[in-house]
């Protein structure tokens, strides 16, 4: 399970974990794209979204790759995705503000 999978470090995790045979969730709040949107920031170049991305990836390697969306501090939230999913290691990259994926 890795927190913050949205992020260059977390995504480029999430590829690297699932090519090698692992069952992988992503934990993000999608905040940064929010925030990016709020105040009319752009990337030089178009950057897809996770929905985007995770359909990519199970096109090309018919791997799949988890989503939950929602904050990490929030305990229901939290509890539930632990629930749902039952990582048995997470790697945590929320909250490092980073190039986009």
């Amino acid at each position: 399970m890795i927190f913050g999978g949205d992020g260059h470090c977390g995504w480029a995790t999430a590829l690297h974990l699932s090519k090698k045979g692992y069952e992988v969730a992503i934990v993000d709040s999608l905040v940064r794209r929010l925030f990016d949107h709020q105040l009319g920031l752009g990337s030089l170049t178009p950057i897809a979204s996770i929905h985007d991305l995770i359909r990519c990836w199970k096109a090309l390697t018919g791997k799949s790759i988890e989503l939950y969306i929602g904050d990490v501090c929030d305990f229901d939230f939290l509890s539930e995705a632990f629930k749902s999913f039952e990582p048995g290691s997470v790697v945590h990259f929320e909250e490092q503000r980073s190039a986009p994926s």
